[in-house]
């Protein structure tokens, strides 16, 4: 099913305020656990992890973050010794998020504890993984392996949506 939007805000000439609350009202990974039979079919929508010892070629599981933000490679000027740090950094995130078990929740900020990082170098690390300007979703800890889906087309029409926001001239929307 094709759907043509109207008005939205636009990738880079719009604010990212903007764009980000425009996706939070139309995607989200999030699971409903307030409506059963939207969670069913959302549990059909899940990254299993039948072999982590190849990587998952739709970057699954997904970097949990406190609320949808656009990210940006990082620069080009950033030291040789940064960026290896930070590419580090985001092998540990990847082991770890591996390694979760599907049931298990933590809060963000335990998350950092346990990954022995701060939300600055956290963002860095994944940053340190990008090749075009990103967006993440708002993700919990439990939902990393959740498929982005729009409610009303996954409740009226069953089915299972990856989105890309190609309209919005914005390279790859990872959610």
């Amino acid at each position: 099913m094709l759907q043509w939007l109207e008005d939205e805000p636009q990738f880079q000439s719009d604010s990212n305020k903007d764009v980000t609350a425009f996706i939070d009202r139309i995607i989200t990974s999030q699971k409903p656990l307030d409506r059963a039979e939207l969670l069913d079919l959302v549990n059909r929508q899940v990254h299993s992890r039948k072999d982590t010892s190849s990587k998952c070629r739709f970057n699954y599981p997904q970097p949990p973050m406190k609320q949808t933000m656009t990210l940006y490679p990082l620069d080009e000027e950033t030291s040789d010794s940064e960026m290896k740090m930070h590419k580090d950094n985001w092998k540990s995130i990847k082991t770890y998020l591996d390694e979760i078990k599907d049931d298990e929740d933590i809060p963000f900020d335990q998350l950092l504890l346990n990954l022995k990082m701060t939300e600055e170098n956290y963002l860095l690390a994944i940053r340190s993984s990008l090749n075009t300007p990103t967006i993440f979703l708002n993700r919990n800890y439990n939902e990393v392996r959740i498929n982005n889906y729009n409610p009303a087309f996954l409740v009226h029409g069953e089915l299972i949506w990856t989105y890309s926001l190609y309209q919005m001239d914005m390279p790859m929307l990872c959610m």
